[in-house]
């Protein structure tokens, strides 16, 4: 199981720093087993880049599910 300590210090070995403007595009399943899942994943983010940073995730959207019927 990756846990979020070893996730932090990947994370930080490719780069990802404070104040950074970060576009995270990823399959949750690339990352193997993690320890708290997405959230893990969103919170570790958050902790590097800091308030200082942004965090763009595109996410899918099905738009038949907006249209007014």
């Amino acid at each position: 199981m990756v846990t979020k300590g070893q996730l932090k210090r990947v994370l930080t070995d490719l780069g990802i720093n404070k104040g950074m403007t970060l576009e995270v595009h990823s399959s949750l399943s690339s990352f193997g087993k993690l320890e708290g899942g997405a959230l893990t994943v969103i919170d570790t983010l958050k902790e590097l880049v800091t308030d200082d940073g942004s965090i763009f995730m595109p996410a899918p959207v099905s738009y038949t599910h907006l249209r007014a019927h």
